[in-house]
C-alpha cells in the first residue's frame, strides 16, 4: 500500500512536469519508438526488448513480453506503458487504476505497422514519426505492386516453422504471411485462419513446400525434425536458416529488411514450375 501511495504522489509530480517516461513491453514497438526519435523517453522495457542494443540493453527489465511485473514497473514511475497486448487483464486493469495510461497497438499486419507509427508519433509528439510512416506506406504500395506482377507458377510454396516438436508456423492472421507473400512466394498455411498455430508433419508432406524458412531453431530440433520419416517424403528442399530471425519476426523498421531477405532467397532458389 505504501509503494501504490508513494507512486500516485510521484505520478502527479511528474504530470504536472509534462515528463514522458515510457516502459515498453513489446519489442517491436521499443524499436518503433526509437526509430522516431523517442528513446530518450524510454525507462523500461520487456526481457524480450534489446533493439538498438546501444539505447535499449541498458534500460531496466519491468517484466517479460507482454506481461508487466508490477513492483519494477512502477517503482520506474512511468506515465505510459505500450504493448501489443496484455496477457493479464489483471494489470492492465490496476495500471489504469493507478492512473497509467495504457496503449495497446496491434501488429497483424504491416498496414498496423504504418499506423503504429502515426498514433506514436501524434502521442508522444515525435516529428520524425510522420515522415517515417509515409515512408513505410510507399515501401509496402511498391511490394505489393510487384507482388502483383509475379505470375503464380513463379511463386513458391513456402513453408515457415518456429518450433520443430511440435511444428509451429504462421496462417492468414499474421505478418509473417503477408511478409511471404509481398516477398513473392505463397505460404502453404495461408489459407488457415489463424495466428500462429501448431501444425502437423502430415500436413507439411501433404502442402508439398517447395522452400523451407525456419528463423530460429536449436540444430539439435532441426536435425530430428529433418531425420523423422514423414520429412524424409519431403525430399531436400532448400532452407533459409542462420539469419537474424528478429528481421522477419518483429513489425518494426527492420521488417522490410525482414522481406528483402526472403525475396532474394525466394529469387535464388526456385525458379518456378
Amino acid at each position: 500500500m505504501k509503494t501504490i501511495l508513494l507512486f500516485s504522489a510521484l505520478f502527479s509530480a511528474l504530470l504536472l512536469s509534462g515528463a514522458e517516461r515510457i516502459v515498453s513491453l513489446s519489442p517491436n514497438l521499443t524499436e518503433t519508438v526509437v526509430f522516431c526519435g523517442g528513446g530518450s523517453m524510454l525507462v523500461g522495457r520487456s526481457s524480450a526488448c534489446d533493439y538498438p542494443p546501444e539505447t535499449v540493453r541498458k534500460l531496466p527489465v519491468a517484466g517479460r513480453f507482454g506481461i508487466p511485473a508490477m513492483e519494477p514497473l512502477l517503482a520506474l514511475r512511468p506515465t505510459l506503458v505500450i504493448a501489443e497486448n496484455l496477457r493479464d487483464q489483471t494489470a492492465a486493469a490496476e495500471l489504469r487504476r493507478l492512473g497509467i495510461e495504457l496503449l495497446l497497438l496491434p501488429g497483424r499486419s504491416l498496414d498496423d505497422y504504418c499506423a503504429n507509427l502515426a498514433t506514436l508519433g501524434r502521442r508522444l509528439k515525435l516529428p520524425e514519426a510522420g515522415p517515417a510512416a509515409r515512408d513505410a506506406e510507399r515501401k509496402i504500395t511498391e511490394l505489393r505492386r510487384r507482388a502483383a506482377e509475379i505470375p503464380p507458377g513463379k511463386r513458391p510454396r513456402v513453408l515457415i516453422l518456429f518450433s520443430a516438436v511440435p511444428p509451429i508456423t504462421a496462417g492468414k492472421q499474421s505478418f509473417i504471411d503477408e511478409a511471404i507473400t509481398l516477398a513473392g512466394g505463397i505460404n502453404i498455411a495461408h489459407e488457415i485462419d489463424r495466428d500462429y498455430f501448431t501444425i502437423s508433419q502430415e500436413f507439411i508432406v501433404a502442402a508439398a513446400p517447395d522452400l523451407i524458412v525456419v528463423p530460429e531453431l536449436p540444430a539439435e530440433s532441426w536435425r530430428k525434425l529433418r531425420e523423422s520419416p514423414s520429412w524424409a517424403r519431403l525430399g531436400e528442399k532448400p532452407v533459409l536458416n542462420g539469419f537474424d530471425p528478429d528481421l522477419l519476426c518483429r513489425l518494426g523498421p527492420r521488417i522490410f529488411d525482414g522481406i528483402e531477405l526472403l525475396r532474394k532467397f525466394f529469387e535464388s532458389n526456385y525458379s518456378g514450375r
